[in-house]
Order: C-alpha cells, then structure tokens, then sequence
C-alpha cells in the first residue's frame, strides 16, 4: 500500500530551442551510450542567429561513457565552430557533468 508521503512529485518544465544573438553561432551536442552494447556516438549542429544550419556533425566514439560522448560533441562542435573562422560561440548541452566539467577545468 502506498501511502501519501512516499509519493514523489515529478517536475515538469517546457524547454525550447532559442536563437543566438546576431553575431553569434550556437552549437547544439549531445551524446548517447547504447547501454546493451556500451557503443557510444556524439554529435551536434552548428546554427546562426537566423536559426540557419551552418554544419552538422555525428562520431561513432567505440566504447565509453556518457559524459566522455557528451565531451567529445562539444568538444568537436568547438573545434569546428572555430576552425570555420567564428570567436562568438554558445554552447549548449543537456549533460550537467559535462557542464560541470568544462566548468571548472584548470586549463586555457
């Protein structure tokens, strides 16, 4: 029998997808692990601030985790992103530990 303070409230949000500012790219990763096989992919998209595709990306990375596929799509989508000659860049990813990561790295 369930009773009324074992019950957890789930919180539901809206999320929505919004344009960069004019001078900017957004660059869009994500990763995923195939948690039967441990096969992992990363990639991502690369869009302007009229919401214009400018590249798109996807890596098979072999065997890892989670948050090593999410680095490796951001990481990929920045390199890109700079190599095309763009300085004003925001990422976005849904990984908190990767966030968190990238965060709070020691280095340039």
């Amino acid at each position: 029998m369930i009773k009324a303070g074992d019950i957890t409230r789930k919180e539901r949000r809206h999320l929505a997808w919004s344009l960069p500012d004019e001078g900017w790219m957004m660059i869009n990763t994500d990763g995923s692990v195939n948690a039967e096989e441990g096969k992992a992919a990363g990639g991502g998209l690369l869009r302007d601030h009229l919401g214009r595709c400018h590249e798109a990306f996807s890596m098979n990375l072999g065997n890892c985790t989670i948050t090593r596929a999410e680095l490796k799509g951001a990481e990929t989508g920045v390199a890109t992103t700079w190599r095309k000659g763009y300085r004003k860049i925001k990422l976005c990813m849904d990984s908190t530990t990767a966030i968190s990561i990238i965060k709070n790295r020691d280095d340039d």
